[in-house]
Order: C-alpha cells, then sequence, then structure tokens
C-alpha cells in the first residue's frame, strides 16, 4: 500500500471516452491475479457515474473505490499516490500537465496529445483499452520504490514546466496565428 490514503487517483469526466471501466477492470484484475488490493479514488462527474459504481460492484474492488464529486485537482492529486488517466481519446489534457507539473507520478494511455507531453517519457505510455497492459502498469509503478517513483515523476515534470510554460504556449499559439496569415497572404 502506498503511503497515501488511495495508491490510485483519477480525475476527469465520467464517460465512456476515459477509459474508466478499463481502470475498474484493472484494478479488480490485480485483485484476482496478483492478491493486490489496491485503494482508487475517482474524481468527477458525467454521464456513466452510476454505472461506473455498478461496474465495480460488479468486479468485486467497491469496498476499495470512492467516487466523489469535482474538486480542485490540486486536492484530488494530495489524495492519491499515483495519478492514472486511462483514456481512449484525448486532445491535450490539461489534467495530465497539471499532475505532470505537481511532480505526481502518472499512468496514462498512448492516445492524442499524451505522447507529446510527456515527450522523451512516452515510451512509458500503454495502448488504450488494454486491460492487461494498464494492470501491469499500474503494479509497476506500485513496486517501484517512493524515491524511484518520485524521481520519475521529477523527470517529468521538468520537462513539462520547460515545455509547456504558459509563455511557451502563448507563443506557440501567436507563432501559429502568424503563420496562418502569412500563408493567406501569399496569392495562389
Amino acid at each position: 500500500m502506498c503511503p497515501t490514503p488511495f495508491d490510485l487517483v483519477y480525475v476527469g469526466e465520467l464517460r465512456p471516452a476515459k477509459g474508466i471501466g478499463t481502470l475498474i477492470d484493472a484494478v479488480a484484475l490485480l485483485r484476482r491475479e496478483k492478491q493486490r488490493r489496491l485503494t482508487m479514488l475517482i474524481v468527477g462527474s458525467g454521464p456513466d457515474d452510476h454505472a461506473l459504481q455498478a461496474r465495480a460492484k460488479e468486479a468485486g474492488i467497491w469496498d476499495s473505490v470512492a467516487f466523489v464529486p469535482p474538486q480542485p485537482i490540486r486536492h484530488a492529486l494530495a489524495r492519491g499516490a499515483i495519478m492514472v488517466i486511462p483514456s481512449y481519446a484525448e486532445s491535450l489534457p490539461y489534467v495530465i500537465l497539471e499532475a505532470a507539473a505537481a511532480a505526481q507520478p502518472l499512468v496514462s494511455t498512448n492516445v492524442g496529445g499524451i505522447p507529446e507531453i510527456f515527450g522523451p517519457y512516452a515510451d512509458e505510455l500503454i495502448p488504450a483499452r488494454d486491460t492487461q497492459a494498464l494492470a501491469d502498469a499500474i503494479l509497476t509503478k506500485c513496486s517501484e520504490g517512493p524515491q524511484e517513483r518520485r524521481a520519475k515523476a521529477e523527470r517529468l515534470s521538468d520537462f513539462v514546466r520547460c515545455r509547456f510554460s504558459l509563455k511557451q504556449m502563448v507563443d506557440g499559439v501567436l507563432d501559429g496565428y502568424e503563420a496562418g496569415f502569412e500563408a493567406r497572404a501569399i496569392p495562389a
């Protein structure tokens, strides 16, 4: 068990594309096959709220999962040792940017803009919809010592803070507009 109240934390909408069902199945798989009982905090709301609660009950992990309404991400991150984002589709999720910047250990899928956020650490990302890969990644992250887990999270944090600072993002948007205006000004 990790030293924080919950081993795992998910923050986001409770809807199909977020992959929370796969996360529930992965945690149930770890309990069944590895006798590893992990606690999990699911923070958010959405159309799948009741269905996901039922799935956790059916999977036999209801006794170790807490569903709570949306709250500031800092509060949620402080309540879990490892953040898990098992999305099937994403653009550039702020929840991962915020967690990475805060040096929160992360397990996530290789979809959308997530590899861009992870940059040189993108090889740690797993395929979406793969319960076994998610369970393995969670087990690996939980098995790392606290210092190793923290060191990896801090390396990702340094990368994210350098690449995704407010100035970098604003400059990138302005450069995009400038390139668009220049391209538009060129006669066809």
